[in-house]
């Protein structure tokens, strides 16, 4: 790669013959010898570059929330419904359409993760450019729909360019600290949108401020290489070798090549699915913790927080709004946390203990909506926050490191699209009928039912995770692929780059 990790550059190694004519790419020049640390320092950019994801998620919830329901006072929650589910389809819809065209174009062109990323940063700022200007309703949409596409392309490639730089020993919180990204970016969001939900033009403000996460995530990604894996794919295992020296210990760095050479050879060979039973497990533990970061309620407890505090009483809407910041607040600090808990305990352990938490802090929900006291709306705000903080260890962060651990390389492109698809789709559903179920205005009573919902899945992904799910806790990505295919990686001791 031509800017090479934390602004130091160096040569071509010109004692290794070229694979392709022509200069390599400016991502793709060989990075300079380095430690570990190189590693810590790629994957905080990558963070970085993840924190649009939330913040444009985020950024309009209270100040259209305000406007919405002035002009509409027949039906808000419809109106939310309408708006958050819309950019949630366009999303899941690009996610897929970002992931598969990479896999079906491979033996042509295998497309770098960092320079979709970038690119993925300029879209983000014209779409956001086009709903600040906007002057009906329309271009607002299609402003919004522009930002839904680059966060899908930003969530499609990210965990599995994480799983695939990181070392075994750090996997886990580096996939934690883009966790964190994600989380701090709604927060900021949350706490913009609300200094700003006074004036006349404040939306267009905070449409506009949208640019701002555009222009870093593109600033951050020009400055990312491509992964060994994709070094690889594209016929370049001297570069490959190259970026593996400068983010592992030089005694790592051959037998690590020589995995990802023969998981290449593998990805080579025609796949069934169907057929091949071998592939049903890693698949099935894909999907389910794709859908399992979702389905357990985050998305209701996120996007209609000040919704549900309100029809718990809490103090009117500036009260609810207070309890809604202390939402992302939570989810932040408990994100922290689980970087360090993630490698010390493993991923079981953890989503044992989080999804314990979930059912039981779902079911104190319900009970607070439907308990007539007057602590019934300190138990809800009380249950809510123990269910954000036991999502942001456990489901939320481990969610996405399974789907980029689990999945054979041979299978990834379509699994990683498959699963992320299922993701949206899961989000966009609960989107859509959660404010339904709740009724508008809000019912306690059917809150509270739709809560109870949660915790039964909640209740099924714990059974799903003690049975199915195994533990990746210091595995190589091919040990992972061994352990749930059953067939081991043939390492042939040939290194194309001597």
């Amino acid at each position: 790669m031509a800017t090479a990790v934390s602004g130091l550059a160096t040569r071509p190694d010109a004692s290794r013959p070229a694979t392709r004519s022509g200069p390599p790419a400016a991502a793709d020049a060989p990075l300079p010898a380095a430690g570990r640390s190189r590693t810590y320092r790629l994957v905080r950019r990558v963070g970085l570059a993840s924190f649009p994801h939330r913040w444009i998620r985020g950024d309009p919830l209270r100040i259209l929330d305000r406007g919405q329901q002035r002009r509409h006072r027949a039906n808000p929650a419809a109106i939310l419904t309408v708006r958050t589910s819309g950019r949630n389809s366009c999303q899941q819809l690009d996610r897929r359409r970002s992931s598969w065209v990479p896999f079906r174009r491979r033996r042509r062109r295998t497309q770098r993760p960092p320079a979709r990323s970038w690119v993925a940063g300029v879209v983000a700022a014209f779409g956001s450019v086009i709903a600040a200007t906007a002057h009906g309703t329309p271009m607002i949409v299609i402003g919004r729909l522009i930002l839904g596409v680059a966060v899908g392309v930003t969530t499609a490639v990210t965990p599995s360019y994480i799983g695939e730089l990181a070392n075994v020993d750090k996997r886990g919180p580096m996939m934690a600290a883009y966790q964190f990204s994600i989380a701090s970016g709604f927060l900021l969001a949350f706490t913009v949108g609300a200094l700003l939900s006074f004036g006349g033009h404040e939306w267009r403000i905070m449409f506009l401020a949208n640019a701002i996460p555009a222009i870093l995530q593109t600033a951050t990604m020009t400055r990312v290489p491509s992964s060994p894996y994709s070094l690889v794919a594209r016929g370049r295992p001297h570069q490959a070798r190259n970026t593996l020296t400068a983010i592992r210990h030089r005694d790592e760095v051959t037998a690590e090549l020589q995995s990802i050479i023969a998981a290449h050879r593998e990805r080579g060979r025609p796949v069934s699915v169907i057929s091949d039973p071998s592939l049903w497990r890693p698949i099935m533990v894909a999907m389910g913790a794709s859908l399992m970061d979702v389905l357990v309620g985050i998305c209701a407890v996120v996007y209609y927080s000040t919704a549900v505090f309100a029809m718990a009483g809490v103090g009117g809407h500036a009260g609810a709004e207070i309890a809604s910041f202390s939402v992302g607040l939570i989810d932040v600090v408990f994100t922290v946390i689980a970087v360090s808990l993630l490698n010390r305990h493993g991923r079981r352990p953890l989503l044992t203990v989080g999804l314990t938490g979930m059912i039981l802090a779902l079911t104190a929900t319900s009970f607070g909506l439907l308990s007539p006291s007057a602590v019934s709306g300190a138990i809800t705000i009380a249950a809510m926050l123990a269910f954000t903080a036991c999502h942001a260890f456990s489901a939320g962060p481990i969610g996405w490191l399974l789907v980029a651990e689990v999945l054979p390389t041979r299978i990834r492109s379509r699994g990683s699209a498959v699963a992320i698809a299922l993701n949206w789709v899961a989000n966009l559903v609960v989107a859509l009928l959660f404010p339904i179920l709740v009724g508008s205005p809000g019912q306690p009573s059917r809150a509270a039912i739709g809560f109870l919902i949660f915790a039964g899945i909640s209740l099924g992904f714990l059974v799903f995770v003690r049975v199915c799910v195994p533990e990746t806790k210091g595995l190589t990505l091919a040990e992972v692929e061994a352990k749930l295919t059953g067939r081991n990686i043939d390492v042939r001791q040939d290194d194309p780059t001597d």
